[in-house]
């Protein structure tokens, strides 16, 4: 503490590991551990640590004061369970092979730079799995590795996982673990349409029978299904 209370009285700023996850997070950029899920072992031993944090957390709150998962039908709430969210996504597929088993999917991969710069043309590509496997072994190549097969290519890109920026409409600051509901492309036009009149308009009150002023989003919107 001394040697610390020298280097701040001379005007240095101190930081720790809370202050460097949240300076990767501004960035943009991946911080090993927490960042990097269940692509490896010690991504999956932080979520395992985190999870079982939050778990003692909720249960320590009264049945009235926490989320109830089950009505939410979360089944997840503490630790992302990505080969369940891949298995779906694959099966849901109509191009994937029917002799191909279930448990089949292998371990997911963080999907980072330097490929992430290139995920335009991924977007815009006709065979995506191709594009993929076309960057991964020019990255291999380039670092002497060998190169993959192209029965890898579909594989490849259904087991990546994609790091996103989330920005809040309005106010909120998710914490770690936060849930994220999925919505249709019906339930989607429905907020983005609401979304706007309230910027255009302001959040007035929509409905005189009200007796709390509502947004319009708070009058059209349904809470969806979590992820």
């Amino acid at each position: 503490m001394y040697f610390l209370s020298s280097f701040v009285y001379a005007g240095s700023m101190i930081g720790g590991l809370v202050e460097r996850r949240n300076q990767y997070r501004e960035c943009g950029v991946s911080s090993f551990p927490e960042h990097y899920s269940d692509t490896c072992p010690a991504g999956s031993e932080w979520e395992h640590q985190k999870a079982e944090e939050e778990r003692e957390r909720w249960e320590k709150k009264p049945p009235a004061k926490r989320p109830q998962y089950s009505a939410l039908r979360t089944s997840n709430p503490w630790r992302p369970d990505w080969r369940a969210v891949l298995s779906d996504r694959t099966d849901n597929d109509e191009e994937v092979e029917t002799n191909v088993p279930k448990n089949a999917i292998q371990q997911p991969w963080l999907f980072t730079r330097p490929f992430v710069d290139h995920i335009a043309a991924l977007v815009k590509a006709t065979e995506p799995e191709q594009v993929l496997l076309k960057l991964v072994n020019t990255f291999r190549f380039q670092r002497g590795l060998g190169i993959l097969g192209d029965k890898l290519g579909k594989e490849l890109y259904s087991t990546a996982l994609v790091q996103v920026k989330v920005k809040m409409n309005g106010r909120g600051s998710p914490g770690d673990m936060a849930v994220i509901y999925a919505l249709d492309q019906g339930a989607r036009e429905t907020w983005l349409e609401a979304n706007a009149r309230d910027g255009q308009y302001g959040r007035a009150d929509w409905s005189t029978t009200d007796a709390e002023p509502k947004s319009q989003l708070q009058q059209v919107c349904q809470m969806p299904h979590p992820v």
